[in-house]
């Protein structure tokens, strides 16, 4: 689905459809600037598709770029950004709240920037550790 070069550039995302299966996690790695392209575009061709959730926890959610990318797709902009549901987070306590909160369901969920609010200083060390080694019971905890 989507390709890489060695440097990390964006290279391109395929024409094909997305073949994302519920219950399953999708896991995308990258440098700040190619990772929110792809994961721009990404959000874009799923809210073609279908609903589409987003936990954004590092500030990375682009809707005018969203829109743009939609729009030179289909005519219909409004039905498919109505699609997308957008969540922010600022806090590692935000995050696990908002991770908790999220429906199982066929809808996706992208996360955005997941380990941004767990850098956070202010926050003890073994706090954010305590939170990132926690096991939700959606995820088979």
């Amino acid at each position: 689905m989507i390709a890489w070069q060695a440097d990390f550039g964006y290279a391109q995302v395929m024409e094909t459809s997305l073949e994302l299966r519920p219950g399953r996690l999708y896991l995308i790695l990258a440098p700040r600037q190619p990772g929110r392209r792809v994961m721009t575009e990404f959000t874009a061709r799923l809210a073609l598709e279908g609903e589409v959730r987003v936990l954004d926890a590092g500030n990375w959610f682009e809707a005018h770029a969203i829109a743009r990318m939609v729009r030179r797709r289909t005519a219909d902009l409004e039905t498919v950004l109505e699609r997308v549901r957008v969540a922010r987070a600022f806090t590692c306590y935000q995050v696990i709240a908002l991770l908790d909160q999220s429906p199982a369901g066929p809808a996706p969920t992208l996360v955005l920037n997941l380990l941004s609010t767990f850098m956070d200083e202010s926050v003890p060390l073994v706090e954010r550790e305590r939170l990132l080694g926690r096991r939700s019971p959606t995820c088979g905890g």
